[in-house]
């Protein structure tokens, strides 16, 4: 069986998206002819501007473009938000395809990389004028690079960690874990939950949030290496699937079919967020809308378990701001990204919606306004900095890896796959991936 990824459509739509840039941009290296053109900073100017996220990040991102109206006063935006993230891909795969889409926004993961190889961004150091790019180091931009061009600018970084429900813990009479524990011991506490807890499971599981942790505690890297191609083997791959299964059948888990409805949810509507389970693996920039859905209900964060002497967690990049390299309005939309990034003001509102600030004044200013909640965050954060693994980066081609292994996830648990087979055709398939650059 080749197994067909859930993006197969996506990726279609982006290989035309490609294909139309390049023919866009003639000489493939980004940007247009607006750069060479005198900025005029009193025009009228109105940048469209997409971006992912619930309501509350809705909010605080309309709240940062009206401060901005207000210092730009000739200059609109338009904001085009969505609430997935997918959503916000497949859309600007079909507007890149038309020749169109926004003048700023947010990627994830290898994105930067496969539409900046194909001439769909703007070269930042072209509107350095406009944008200051001194406070990202190497490894904050490095998913956003591409023959030593830089197609985008970090909101911040987040990192992976195990989130935990003390409370339904305490409800169930299971012990809370401590640092070190091990997966059997992580196995047997979510067991523990379901058999106990009269209304939820013990994990709350989306694959795509924990795999290239779990790979990384046996590799020092995750799924690729510093060449982009995989690093993950058929037996890491193995081991995790097969843990799945133990969790299944143990109860740890809840049934294949409540897993798979939850796949892409947020963490308002997730089981971690509705009270029906006990743990869930996160990112830390989580913490907030998962204890706001809670209500009183007491959550922490701790390192993922681990059989090894590693936790296999890295600090990364949370999503990108990138420039569309066909914009009428470069300098404007780097002007824009400038402020959301490097503004003091900004900073107070947005706080660590999208991640802490890598820009280290602005984490200055950010550190001390941060409740209870957000402040334990950062402090995982910088446990991780100290415990942690430098992952490479996702290479492009990489966006493909959460659809796929949710795919072979449901083949497997639902039997209609061995894992054997499973592994084999995940590899097989981002091995293509990989070749392809998406």
């Amino acid at each position: 069986m080749t197994p067909k990824s859930p993006s197969h459509k996506r990726r279609a739509a982006l290989g035309g998206v490609l294909v139309g840039a390049l023919a866009l941009t003639a000489c493939g290296g980004g940007g247009n002819d607006a750069a060479a053109e005198e900025f005029d900073e009193d025009a009228e100017i109105t940048l469209t501007v997409a971006w992912w996220g619930n309501d509350e990040r809705a909010q605080l991102t309309q709240e940062v473009f009206d401060l901005f109206e207000e210092r730009h006063d000739n200059i609109t935006i338009e904001s085009q938000p969505t609430g997935d993230p997918g959503d916000l891909f497949d859309r600007l795969s079909t507007d890149f395809a038309a020749g169109g889409g926004p003048d700023l926004f947010t990627l994830g993961g290898a994105m930067p990389q496969e539409y900046g190889a194909a001439g769909a961004l703007y070269p930042l150091e072209e509107l350095s004028e406009h944008v200051d790019l001194e406070p990202y180091e190497d490894f904050m931009v490095s998913s956003a690079v591409v023959d030593d061009t830089l197609y985008g600018l970090p909101t911040g970084g987040n990192a992976i960690g195990l989130l935990v429900n003390e409370t339904m813990f305490d409800e169930a009479g299971v012990e809370l874990p401590e640092e070190g524990w091990g997966w059997d011991e992580f196995i047997q506490a979510a067991t523990d939950i379901s058999e106990n807890h009269e209304d939820a499971v013990g994990m709350d599981l989306r694959i795509q949030d924990i795999i290239s942790t779990y790979v990384a505690q046996y590799n020092d890297l995750g799924l690729y290496d510093w060449d982009g191609q995989l690093a993950v083997t058929e037996e890491e791959l193995t081991n995790w699937y097969e843990t799945e299964l133990e969790m299944v059948e143990t109860g740890a888990l809840p049934d294949p079919s409540v897993i798979v409805e939850h796949h892409t949810v947020t963490p308002d509507q997730s089981l971690f967020g509705v009270g029906d389970a006990a743990m869930s693996f996160s990112y830390s920039n989580q913490m907030t809308p998962y204890t706001q859905a809670l209500g009183d209900d007491e959550v922490s964060m701790m390192l993922p378990p681990t059989d090894t002497d590693n936790p296999g967690v890295a600090v990364l990049p949370s999503q990108f701001w990138s420039i569309n390299a066909n914009s009428e309005q470069p300098q404007a939309a780097a002007m824009l990204l400038d402020f959301i990034l490097n503004d003091a003001e900004v900073a107070e509102i947005l706080q660590d919606d999208r991640g802490l600030p890598f820009n280290p004044e602005m984490l200055e200013v950010v550190e001390p306004m941060l409740d209870p909640i957000n402040s334990e965050a950062a402090a995982y954060i910088q446990e991780v900095l100290e415990q942690g693994v430098v992952a490479p980066p996702q290479p492009a081609g990489g966006a493909e890896m959460n659809d796929l292994s949710q795919r072979i996830q449901t083949d497997i648990l639902f039997d209609n796959s061995t894992v054997e087979q499973g592994v084999q055709d995940w590899i097989s398939y981002m091995e293509n991936a990989l070749s392809q650059g998406g």
